[in-house]
């Protein structure tokens, strides 16, 4: 058992003492110790798989079972519908019968499970069980909650017993599909055929606050709990309007309320598209103006119709004029006027792309020139430093004289008629710039 511990559920302890590379050396041995415990009724015997793969016909029964069960309203009615078609077909017998309780692939522990009697499922216990369960698990939820799990899914919540009960079908209060039917029982989804493909689709109805698809034909635990040959999907539907007349005058109100504002953002996306600079032109806007008359009209006569016909009508007028506006963006002026008008606008706005060019030009150059002159300058005055700074100082000769006051030669006596008193000369050495 050891030597496939994954394969099976056994107590963690048994395997602690086993060393494989000691072991496969005497698998032969062990083999045949295996063999006589079993056989001596000391050891229990492993999933017998060949037998099991034998009982198709059990396995067709509970696959079908499980495929008509609902499961999409909650993640109770999605484990509840495994277990209740797992006791009903005979699946835990099958298991016992070949040896694979034990095994997690085949069983995946299934033969522990509590199969509740009809009486069971029908006492008041049993019914509040199931109903509180499916509002707590909700499938609008992705996965199940800490409540959900703590009343309804874990080991020990005081209503997993009564998960082998059958689950509750679709009640007729819930919500209809947009052509007037109401949803598959087991899927809680719409069908319906799309014409490109010819394909079936499994949706929510348009109008529902909640839109969730899930696939459960996934791989899982046993390998047979969710075999199919088809994809096996569920529609979690919310918000949605309970009746035909109803979802009829919600999308009445909502087309009224909403067409014009549609219309713009459409015209917009296709000038956007179509790299209209100003927008939608007036050919568009014309053509989006009787779109909108004609969806009105449509409109109004939903209540001849099914919800559905209309529809289907609001969608082919849409195609129609989608086609008409793309085309009138590629056609006509971006400006919606007539052709003349809009040349001599082209011719105005080349004009003045012109004209801003050659400015452009002129205080180009005017830089450049004011930029030249400012370096002549500059060059210039470093010049003329550079030359002052270049000239020589000299000093005054010793034997010069200078004389302050009126100079008067040296050999003159004055008179007392002159007033003039002789002295000896002041000499002094000072700098002085030579003369250029």
């Amino acid at each position: 058992m050891c030597f496939e511990a994954q394969e099976y559920i056994i107590p963690r302890d048994l395997c602690t003492n086993c060393n494989p590379s000691k072991c496969f050396p005497v698998m032969k041995c062990l083999l045949a110790h295996a063999e006589t415990l079993t056989e001596s009724g000391e050891l229990d015997r492993t999933c017998h798989e060949a037998d099991f793969a034998r009982e198709t016909t059990v396995r067709d029964n509970y696959r079908q079972c499980w495929l008509d069960m609902p499961k999409h309203s909650s993640h109770w009615n999605v484990v509840s519908a495994f277990m209740h078609c797992t006791c009903r077909e005979g699946m835990v017998d099958v298991a016992n019968r070949t040896d694979c309780c034990k095994s997690v692939t085949y069983a995946g522990g299934i033969c522990e499970a509590h199969c509740p009697s009809e009486r069971e499922c029908t006492s008041q216990d049993a019914q509040t069980c199931i109903h509180n369960c499916n509002m707590l698990c909700s499938s609008v939820d992705v996965v199940p909650n800490e409540e959900c799990k703590a009343k309804c899914l874990t080991t020990n919540a005081p209503c997993r017993k009564y998960l082998g009960c059958r689950t509750p079908m679709l009640t007729m209060s819930n919500y209809v599909c947009d052509d007037g039917k109401w949803p598959q029982a087991s899927s809680g989804c719409c069908v319906s055929n799309t014409t490109a493909t010819n394909a079936v689709q499994l949706s929510c109805p348009s109008l529902c606050e909640t839109r969730l698809v899930y696939r459960l034909d996934l791989p899982g635990v046993p390998w047979w709990a969710t075999q199919s040959r088809d994809p096996v999907y569920q529609c979690t539907c919310d918000g949605c309007p309970a009746f035909t007349e109803e979802g009829t005058e919600e999308v009445k109100k909502t087309l009224e309320a909403d067409i014009w504002d549609n219309g713009q953002d459409l015209l917009t996306d296709i000038a956007r598209r179509e790299k209209l600079k100003l927008g939608p032109n007036r050919q568009m806007q014309e053509l989006m103006v009787r779109r909108n008359e004609l969806v009105l009209e449509a409109n109004q006569a939903m209540s001849t119709g099914t919800r559905h016909e209309v529809e289907n009508r609001i969608q082919n007028i849409n195609a129609y004029y989608t086609h008409l506006i793309t085309e009138a963006a590629r056609t006509y002026p971006d400006e919606g006027l007539d052709k003349d008008t809009f040349d001599s606008l082209q011719r105005k706005e080349e004009e003045s792309t012109g004209l801003s060019r050659v400015l452009a030009i002129l205080l180009s150059v005017t830089g450049v020139v004011v930029v030249v002159l400012m370096l002549v300058i500059l060059v210039l005055v470093r010049r003329r430093r550079q030359k002052e700074e270049s000239t020589p100082v000299t000093a005054f000769a010793e034997n010069q004289q200078v004389v302050i006051g009126s100079p008067v030669p040296a050999d003159q006596t004055g008179g007392k008629d002159q007033g003039v008193v002789s002295g000896a000369a002041v000499t002094v050495a000072a700098p002085t710039r030579e003369k250029v």
